[in-house]
């Protein structure tokens, strides 16, 4: 299901945060509701009379103005993350989930949603239709590679940890076996099957992610896995969403972790389009 419990023990703080923001979607708060210029709630409560009877675009769409960001596996604890953020950005949005009704309950009038999975190519194609544009995937990669170019997809960003602390145990706090996404992420085969594709894409490596208040860190980037170390699901959706806006020539990977509490932030924007992102074997990297 979709969690609020977590966003809400921290909306306690005098200054509202990311997490208040937040907060505010998964509610259909009146703040973001004003901020979109969405009608007020209708009789029933719910906001989704127009919502439903949304008509998509049709394929032929030219290709600069698409500006709609795909997340798969949106159900997922970091797909939430990330198409909250996006909603945040103020972003277009689409879903791709096993529960539609879950996700408009979850997510409000604020995302286009799609019903299915990254392994069914009809699903897959039917979300990818119209403006989408790009494509952030926190789970299975599933047929991505082959359906993306198909559909005109021109990025693909794919959550990753492959490489990365792989000699500890994982889960919770560091302690117990790693957690079901942490075995996903561990897997180099996403990362191949991915490359493969004829799509644009860029492979985000993570540090063990934690559930803890992001913007607190200084953020390390590296080209190959020489970083060790946590990041925060707050901040690795961000950089994901970051890396998303700066499309590669071919493919890029980079890794991220986070580093002393209240260092100076960087920009990863910069960083990706920055004099030290170059090309070395048909692979752009961040550093």
């Amino acid at each position: 299901g979709y969690r609020t419990q977590n966003l809400r023990s921290v909306t306690s703080k005098a200054k509202r945060n990311l997490a208040d923001e937040l907060l505010d979607v998964i509610e259909g708060g009146p703040k973001l509701r004003k901020w979109y210029g969405a009608a007020p709630l209708d009789e029933d409560g719910d906001g989704y009379d127009d919502y439903d009877n949304q008509v998509w675009e049709d394929d032929e769409i030219e290709e600069d103005t698409r500006d709609c960001i795909l997340v798969t596996d949106a159900e997922s604890e970091m797909g939430q993350m990330l198409v909250l953020q996006l909603i945040i950005a103020r972003q277009r949005v689409r879903v791709l989930v096993k529960d539609a009704e879950g996700a408009k309950s979850g997510f409000g009038p604020y995302v286009e949603v799609s019903v299915g999975d990254t392994s069914d190519v009809p699903s897959l194609a039917e979300a990818m239709k119209g403006a989408v544009k790009t494509v952030i995937c926190p789970g299975k990669v599933g047929e991505i590679p082959e359906v993306a170019p198909q559909r005109g997809i021109q990025h693909v960003v794919l959550l990753s940890s492959a490489g990365i602390n792989e000699e500890a145990g994982g889960g919770f706090l560091g302690f117990g076996g790693p957690t079901a996404e942490e075995q996903l992420w561990r897997s180099k085969k996403r990362e191949s099957r991915l490359a493969r594709g004829k799509a644009p894409y860029t492979i985000v490596r993570l540090g063990r992610v934690q559930n803890s208040p992001g913007g607190k860190q200084q953020l390390m980037f590296a080209q190959d896995n020489t970083l060790k170390g946590n990041i925060a699901r707050e901040d690795a959706a961000s950089v994901c969403i970051k890396a998303a806006g700066v499309k590669p020539d071919r493919g890029r990977v980079f890794q991220v972790v986070g580093g002393k509490e209240g260092g100076e932030l960087q920009d990863v924007g910069a960083i990706l389009q920055g004099p030290k992102a170059g090309h070395s074997d048909g692979v752009m990297s961040a550093m």
